[in-house]
């Protein structure tokens, strides 16, 4: 078993006295009017009230339209009005009471925050992660305290976050076309740059600069995206994800300490179940693919272009069709040299080759997929591509394409199974035999060796179903329990909304698997030290070492001949002179006998031994062990889902949690994790949840 800490922090509420918090403030709650429900875009008009009447950190919780303003001991509370009504005043009290503990934790939120008296709180808030080239658009972490209502052995909130963008503008364009909308302006706080909502009579500030959530029309092409963690340098590791939320994790959960409130943050231990020998892949071998050249460009040679007899496996059959070549028995692979995002970029008026092809090969009941081959985007680019300099391209080459040619080729295998209902063609098909799967309102379930994927028409077909294939006539009672569980509030003869749920059905159990918002973490504070250390500046002559051998003044020959640097950083020297053909790290210290991709642990090593250097490796110690593989809590089933293979200095995946909620029976391990330990449903990679839930998904897109 490994222990992570998480992104979520846990509250004893038996401990907490808040004892220092109530020496210094209080929490009074108003109530605004009941009509307000009624007016038009009510969530604006709140804010905006909220904004031009209270100064102090407060909390708008709008489903019961109250306020909660922190005011400080001695000082009276404010009278506060809404459309010339006094609105009524309370002190808040329950402190103690579950249901309520969201309340003060966000008003504290708000205080942790606070700039100054034009203090404007909301629910959510932004963490700067940086600024492109010209600052005109912030990419930023969104971040938002979720209480986990459904944990009932402990207090539980969970950090949850996501990516997006804020526009630079300027007062007179915020004016223009911003005037109805939450402007934010960037700042300090707790040595972390975030953004605040700004008053109105802040905008006129010179040194504010404004920013807002862009509209469609704003240009804003890309989608958001920061890293989950990084450790390629410094400033890489400080803009990643993990950073960001650990870093206001950890400074929040201290400051609510600081008014003795009992808080930790959650630990979760996970132990590692998949194992390489016991993947299971696709068997593609003699698969028949039908080429056919959807090309708008066809004046360059489709082979010279796609160079596919190098890229595809011998076990392939490839032919070059026409669509009017094409039969029944055929599986289509469509050719493009343009993006289906970017097709209306050029030919707004027309429609889409593909979609007319995918419509006739439906018709024919023949599987279709299509691949494009230009390396040429709109989007990547961050330009206007003319029509003439886009379909001018080169064709993808090398790795690009043997990825996407795979990726396609295991798509079109699949869709071929689903068209066929062959069974025995898919891995682990033991394991589903007595199973019916539920994802997005549709069904899996194996019939006389038959893979079926139905839609569910009514409930009492979908209990006959499950009656038939596991042998329950319970699951109608279940589902009603697993609605319940869900929607508490929801009324006795509400319908049953099947398209919400992922459920595995079995004769010894019904799983459901959700998604949590969740996060294991590394340890930070280890990696942040590592990155230091290995990118202080030192003089060139600290890394020169006593020549006690011949390794030693050819080590040293080699620093005095080839830098020219006085300063260089362990990372820069590596890099810059150890790493290539002519590099010393290879020159050196391998005698020729190790593989291509070498480490560099002997050159650290001899740095330590002979001039009392040290650096760690920042992959060392298993520090990043668990963001490879699947992990699984036993005690709190949960899982989440790594990498595959090899451990990668930044990655863009956050390795959410998900939830195994057991709703009748026994969860088996063993049934359950082998559907995950496969890599034919993301491209060299394990899948997330089990793979029948991915072929519902791309069945109902075939429909």
């Amino acid at each position: 078993m490994k222990q992570h800490k998480t992104s979520s922090f846990v509250i004893d509420i038996k401990k907490s006295t808040f004892q220092r918090f109530k020496d210094e403030y209080f929490i009074y709650q108003y109530t605004l009017p009941p009509y307000l429900k009624y007016k038009k875009n009510y969530f604006g008009v709140l804010h905006n009230w909220a904004k031009s009447e209270i100064t102090q950190p407060y909390f708008l919780h709008f489903p019961t339209k109250k306020v909660y303003v922190l005011i400080k001991k001695g000082e009276e509370p404010k009278k506060i009005s809404f459309e010339d009504k006094e609105l009524p005043l309370y002190e808040f009290n329950q402190y103690k009471e579950t249901g309520y503990i969201h309340i003060w934790l966000k008003v504290l939120l708000a205080m942790f925050l606070e700039l100054n008296s034009d203090f404007i709180s909301n629910d959510t808030f932004y963490i700067h992660s940086e600024l492109n080239r010209d600052r005109k658009w912030a990419t930023v972490l969104k971040i938002t305290l979720q209480h986990d209502y459904k944990e009932k052995e402990s207090i539980v909130f969970n950090v949850t976050d996501s990516a997006t963008r804020l526009k630079y503008v300027s007062l007179d364009e915020y004016q223009q076309y911003y005037s109805k909308d939450v402007p934010y302006g960037l700042t300090l706080k707790n040595g972390r740059a975030i953004f605040k909502q700004l008053k109105k009579h802040q905008l006129n500030e010179n040194d504010i600069k404004i920013f807002v959530k862009p509209k469609p029309i704003s240009g804003n092409k890309f989608k958001s995206k920061i890293d989950y963690h990084s450790i390629m340098d410094e400033r890489n590791h400080e803009k990643s994800r993990s950073f960001l939320i650990q870093s206001f994790l950890n400074q929040y959960v201290e400051y609510l300490k600081k008014y003795d409130i009992s808080v930790e943050i959650k630990n979760i231990e996970l132990q590692r179940l998949d194992k390489k020998r016991e993947k299971s892949s696709l068997q593609i071998k003699g698969f028949n693919v039908s080429l056919v050249d959807g090309r708008i460009n066809r004046d360059i040679e489709l082979n010279s272009v796609v160079n596919l007899a190098e890229s595809l496996s011998d076990s392939i059959k490839l032919q070059v069709k026409d669509e009017s070549e094409l039969n029944s028995s055929d599986c289509a692979l469509f050719v493009m040299d343009y993006n289906k995002s970017e097709f209306s970029e050029y030919f707004p008026e027309d429609t889409d080759p593909y979609d007319i092809f995918k419509t006739e090969a439906k018709n024919l009941n023949i599987p279709s997929q299509g691949i494009c081959i230009n390396e040429n985007s709109v989007l990547e680019d961050n330009t206007n591509l003319t029509k003439e300099a886009y379909f001018n391209y080169n064709g993808l080459k090398g790795k690009n394409l043997e990825r996407n040619l795979s990726i396609c080729i295991t798509q079109l295998y699949l869709k071929s199974l689903l068209n066929s209902e062959e069974s025995k063609k898919l891995p682990d098909v033991d394991l589903l035999k007595d199973k019916v799967l539920v994802n997005n309102g549709m069904l899996f379930f194996i019939s006389n060796g038959q893979l079926k994927i139905t839609e569910i028409e009514s409930i009492s077909d979908f209990s006959e179903i499950v009656e038939r294939i596991t042998g329950r006539n319970d699951i109608l009672e279940i589902l009603i329990k697993m609605d319940k569980y869900h929607n508490p509030f929801q009324k006795d003869d509400a319908e049953i909304d099947m398209s919400k749920f992922k459920i595995i059905i079995s004769s010894n159990s019904v799983l459901e698997i959700v998604d949590y918002p969740e996060r294991a973490f590394y340890d930070d504070e280890e990696i942040s030290s590592r990155i230091k250390t290995r990118n202080i500046k030192r003089p060139i002559s600290d890394y020169k070492v006593e020549p006690l051998s011949d390794l030693h003044v050819r080590y040293n020959d080699y620093i005095e001949d080839n830098i020219e640097e006085l300063n260089l950083s362990y990372e820069e020297l590596k890099t810059k002179y150890g790493k290539g053909e002519n590099g010393f790290i290879k020159e050196l210290f391998y005698d020729g006998k190790e593989l291509k991709t070498y480490k560099d642990t002997p050159f650290r090593k001899f740095l330590e031994e002979n001039n009392g250097i040290a650096f760690k490796g920042l992959k060392e110690d298993k520090i990043f062990e668990t963001y490879s593989g699947i992990w699984f809590s036993p005690h709190q089933l949960k899982y989440f889902v790594g990498r595959n293979n090899s451990y990668k200095s930044h990655q863009d995946k956050g390795f959410q949690m998900k939830k195994i909620i057991v709703h009748d029976g026994e969860f088996k391990k063993d049934e359950f994790f082998p559907l995950l330990n496969n890599d034919f449903i993301r491209y060299k990679e394990l899948t997330v949840n089990p793979f029948p839930f991915k072929l519902i998904e791309i069945k109902t897109e075939m429909s």
